[in-house]
């Protein structure tokens, strides 16, 4: 399953790149959205979940939408507008700070605590992500005195 998802990808990250020559990042990441929404939808039919949809709470619909919003359609738009000026290597580096926002993101709205394991990973992905994309020859010199 794993190796599936990193299939998909590296093929979702090379066409985008490809489509993204012809079209604007937004549209080609409406246009993406819209077809994975599609194929969801779809392969999700069969689900009995849809039958409880009408007697969840007010928040968590208002949930639901902001995933489909923020975390799905804006965090892809952020990705594609990053693999057209930055390129893809680059660009894909910052996948990985998705756990440091959820962690944020749950100690901000929903009250959760951080523990200093936690803080520690933060530090070695965001560490990480700088190391990464930080651009080639551009060391940080002292000055001889």
């Amino acid at each position: 399953l794993l190796l599936g998802a990193v299939a998909s990808w590296i093929l979702y990250t090379t066409l985008i790149k490809v489509v993204m020559r012809k079209v604007k990042p937004l549209m080609a990441t409406t246009l993406s959205t819209l077809l994975g929404a599609g194929m969801l939808g779809i392969a999700s039919l069969s689900e009995p979940g849809w039958a409880k949809l009408a007697t969840v709470s007010a928040q968590t619909k208002f949930e639901l939408v902001y995933l489909a919003i923020f975390p799905s359609f804006f965090a892809f738009l952020l990705f594609n507008l990053g693999i057209k000026e930055i390129g893809a290597s680059k660009a894909s580096a910052y996948i990985n700070l998705m756990p440091v926002n959820a962690v944020l993101i749950a100690a901000l709205f929903y009250g959760e605590s951080v523990t200093a394991a936690q803080l520690a990973g933060m530090t070695l992905v965001m560490s990480g992500v700088l190391l990464t994309t930080r651009a080639p020859g551009k060391t940080p010199q002292m000055n001889d005195r």
